[in-house]
């Protein structure tokens, strides 16, 4: 073969081969699906007075929901739930991976039935130990069966039976947290990969939260990286076996990892993700943050600090955090931070609350933060150069991120500096903060349910 025939291929390669950005990659897509119930308007039973002295007569419109929006707001061509049934769906998926916290969705669930029954697709399902066992028992207790149950049920006839792994609550590990779908993951070629906020619950369809569907190439580091974890939390039995099995992995990959998708495993990580969330404060002259907890003392101390330098920081709260100020515990949420919310208001942030039916459980359950990465020096990294997301599974606490929390839970975050990722994200926080959230003294005084 001529020379003139031989250099352009090995530059191909060499490109391939030496990719940074995750666009380098063939196939590539991803898309950036935000949950944005389409909800009726609830009204309260009698006029509320809100902190201002206003009477209230309904809940936001699209913030407050009922299970009776489901289906409404499921069949949406936007939707996670519609995404992730056109991808169990697809003749070519013959394999899935799935990591959640808990599992209720019944559209999925029904969806990867048909999967199993009619094509006999391979299923690997990781849960957390306490939640599912719970559920089973409620299923029980009320005659039914759980989610992963139904999946077993419904293979009675295939060669395949789903795999069912609980974990978490050993070794040091407290939830099994991670958040992540994965289709054909031994492929060799294509990876699809989903990672979310959200559980594989209402969480696809009335919480509101963001799911990330992306198609990228098994070479990318970004792709390989899964499969580390994949292999490891399926296998780990305490935090320290699982640290080190996810840095020996990585180590493996020959690959260069992506500059514009950095990828945080916990137990392990969670101190450079950390690490990565401090210097991006330091960098920006903005910063808009989503959560559903919020206790974690490093961006809460690193929020306040560049507050004092004239950093501008927005918050998108769930008003469950509200409530347990005033005393009424009424989710997970504790008083404790409702405090630090105030302590950040009392900085300057902009926080605003979205209220959403406490009742059912349906939440704000977004956690991810915006960096504009503004300010100009120098000195500046170059990795601080661009506008940023920083989003995942795990809430902002010390469990969620530290190997010295007596538990740590499984986790993945990322660090996003994809233009059209962050511009999306961007657009959903006006939405969220401006149309959706309530600013505080327009919340109610009253803790009525509507209806």
């Amino acid at each position: 073969m001529k020379l003139r025939y031989i250099l352009p291929i090995f530059l191909l390669w060499a490109g391939q081969s030496l990719a940074v950005s995750l666009k380098d990659y063939s196939p590539y897509e991803y898309k950036v699906l935000f949950t944005n119930p389409e909800c009726a308007e609830y009204e309260y039973p009698h006029p509320v007075t809100a902190n201002n002295g206003d009477l209230l007569y309904k809940k936001p419109k699209n913030t407050y929901c009922t299970y009776n929006d489901s289906y409404e707001s499921g069949k949406r061509a936007s939707s996670p739930q519609y995404q992730l049934v056109k991808w169990i769906d697809d003749p070519k998926t013959t394999e899935i991976f799935m990591a959640y916290l808990s599992f209720s969705s019944s559209a999925v669930q029904k969806a990867l039935c048909r999967a199993i029954e009619n094509r006999n697709i391979k299923m690997t399902v990781v849960l957390d130990r306490g939640g599912e066992n719970r559920k089973r028992s409620d299923a029980a207790a009320a005659g039914k069966k759980s989610k992963s149950q139904l999946l077993l049920a419904c293979a009675s006839g295939v060669s395949h039976k789903p795999k069912i792994l609980l974990k978490g609550f050993e070794g040091g590990i407290g939830y099994a947290h991670n958040k992540l779908f994965v289709v054909n993951p031994r492929d060799p070629k294509v990876m699809k990969l989903a990672f979310s906020s959200g559980n594989m619950s209402s969480g696809v369809v009335l919480h509101h939260e963001n799911w990330h569907f992306i198609t990228t190439s098994k070479k990318s580091f970004f792709a390989q990286s899964h499969v580390c974890l994949m292999d490891s939390v399926k296998t780990a039995k305490t935090k320290w076996e699982y640290k080190e099995m996810i840095a020996d992995c990585k180590a493996d990959i020959k690959t260069p990892a992506e500059d514009d998708i950095e990828v945080f495993f916990v137990p392990g990580e969670g101190e450079a993700a950390i690490k990565r969330i401090q210097e991006a404060v330091y960098w920006s002259k903005t910063v808009d943050f989503a959560a559903h907890r919020l206790f974690l003392g490093e961006l809460i101390d690193a929020l306040k600090k560049g507050m004092s330098y004239g950093l501008k920081v927005r918050g998108v709260v769930d008003d469950d955090i509200y409530w347990a100020g005033l005393g009424e515990v009424v989710g997970p949420n504790m008083t404790s931070e409702y405090y630090r919310v105030k302590g950040l208001v009392d900085k300057g942030a902009d926080v605003k609350y979205m209220e959403t039916n406490h009742s059912l459980h349906l939440l704000h359950h977004n956690k991810f933060l915006i960096f504009d990465n503004a300010r100009k020096s120098s000195k500046k990294p170059a990795l601080y150069n661009k506008p940023a997301v920083f989003a995942g599974a795990g809430n902002f606490t010390s469990s969620a991120f530290k190997m010295s929390a007596s538990k740590t839970n499984y986790e993945n975050y990322y660090y996003i500096t994809i233009p059209e990722v962050v511009s999306a994200f961007q657009k959903q926080y006006e939405r969220l903060h401006r149309q959706l959230a309530t600013s505080y003294d327009r919340l109610p005084t009253e803790n009525v349910e509507a209806h």
